[in-house]
C-alpha cells in the first residue's frame, strides 16, 4: 500500500505540498500525508488521471483541495476514502471512474461541475453538512444511483431521470426542492424531509408518482403531500 516517495511528483510551497503526479502502478494506494516534512494539502490538476491500474485510494489525512480532473478517467477506481480535512473538489475530479459509493465529510463546502459524472456503478451517495450548493451536473450519468443522502445543499434540483433511485434523505441544511428535482425517477419510493424544508415545487415529483414522503406532522412536506395526493408518513 505504501509507495516509495520517489514515485510521486510534487511542488512544495512555504508550508505545504501539492501532489502533481505519480509514476507507479499500484492498485490500492495510500497517499502520503507528508512529503519533505510538510503536509500534502492539494492534489493537482490531472495528477492521477487516466491511471487504469488504480482501484482504491486513501487520500492524505490533511488534504484540503482536489483540483480539476485529478482522478479523471481512472476507469477501475471503485473506492476513495475522503479525509475530514477536505474542503473543495474541483471540476471533473472523478469523471468516468468506477466508484460504487461516495461519502463526503462535513468539511466539504464546494463541489465543482461534473465531479462524479458518469460513474455508472455508483449506487450510494452521502453528502455531509458543509455544502451550500449542489450543481445539477455533479452526478450526471450515474444511472445506477439508488440511495441519495444530502445533509445540506441549500436547494435540490437536477436528479430527474435517475432510473434506479429509490431512497432520498434530505437533512436540515436543505431548504428547498426545486422544479423537476425528482421527475422521471420511476423507482423512487421514499423521500425523507427535515422540518427545515421551506418549499417544494409543485412539479418536483412526477404526477401520480408512487413515492412516499416522510416528514414531521404540520411541515411543508406534509402540506405538499396533502395538496398533491402523495402518500405521507410521519417521520421521525
Amino acid at each position: 500500500l505504501w509507495e516509495p516517495q520517489n514515485l510521486f511528483s510534487y511542488t512544495a510551497q512555504t508550508r505545504c505540498v501539492t501532489l502533481t503526479g505519480y509514476s507507479g502502478k499500484a492498485t490500492d494506494l495510500v497517499l502520503p500525508t507528508y512529503l519533505d516534512g510538510m503536509p500534502v494539502t492539494t492534489i493537482g490538476m490531472d495528477a492521477f488521471s487516466d491511471l487504469s491500474s488504480l482501484e482504491s485510494v486513501v487520500l492524505p489525512r490533511r488534504l484540503e483541495v482536489i483540483e480539476n480532473s485529478a482522478f479523471g478517467y481512472c476507469a477501475n477506481l471503485n473506492h476513495v476514502v475522503f479525509p475530514p480535512s477536505l474542503r473543495r473538489i474541483d471540476y471533473y475530479a472523478f469523471y468516468r471512474c468506477n466508484l460504487t459509493s461516495v461519502s463526503l465529510p462535513d468539511s466539504v463546502t464546494s463541489l465543482g461541475y461534473n465531479v462524479f459524472e458518469e460513474n455508472r456503478n455508483l449506487v450510494k451517495v452521502s453528502i455531509g453538512s458543509g455544502l451550500t450548493y449542489l450543481d445539477s451536473t455533479v452526478f450526471s450519468g450515474c444511472s445506477a444511483l439508488e440511495t441519495l443522502e444530502i445533509s445540506a445543499a441549500g436547494s435540490i434540483a437536477g436528479f430527474s431521470g435517475y432510473p434506479a433511485l429509490r431512497t432520498v434523505v434530505l437533512g436540515g441544511g436543505v431548504r428547498a426542492i426545486l422544479s423537476g428535482a425528482f421527475q422521471n425517477c420511476p423507482a423512487l419510493e421514499d423521500v425523507y424531509c427535515s422540518s427545515n424544508v421551506e418549499s417544494i415545487a409543485d412539479d418536483a415529483f412526477d404526477a401520480g408518482s408512487r413515492v412516499t414522503i416522510h416528514g414531521a406532522d404540520g411541515s411543508i412536506a406534509a402540506r405538499y403531500a396533502n395538496q398533491h395526493s402523495v402518500r405521507f408518513l410521519e417521520y421521525p
